[in-house]
């Protein structure tokens, strides 16, 4: 498999979740994206009302990456399941 190097900073994960977020600001009212990048992991979530309190935002995470060291894998970029499990249940793996 041949090395692909991925560049991952704050101004590209900003372009991306721009790129995911709808246009129409109604509908941002209703359903978001948003993320946040500690320069290791970056987790994107949702932010939408609860539905019985519509003035009440929740932040549901869906996706986590994150950068991985180890001897196995060396040095990797990963998709793993968030905390509360809703995002991919498996590990995807690319050499950089």
């Amino acid at each position: 498999m041949p090395t692909k190097i991925i560049d991952i900073n704050e101004s590209t994960i900003k372009s991306y979740v721009e790129y995911l977020r709808p246009e129409d600001l109604e509908i941002r009212k209703q359903i978001d994206i948003g993320y946040t990048y500690d320069g290791k992991s970056v987790i994107l979530f949702q932010i939408r009302p609860q539905w019985n309190n519509p003035e009440q935002k929740l932040q549901i995470d869906f996706a986590k990456i994150t950068r991985i060291k180890s001897k196995k894998y060396g040095n990797s970029i990963g998709c793993v399941p968030t905390k509360n499990g809703r995002s991919m249940n498996h590990f995807q793996k690319l050499h950089i």
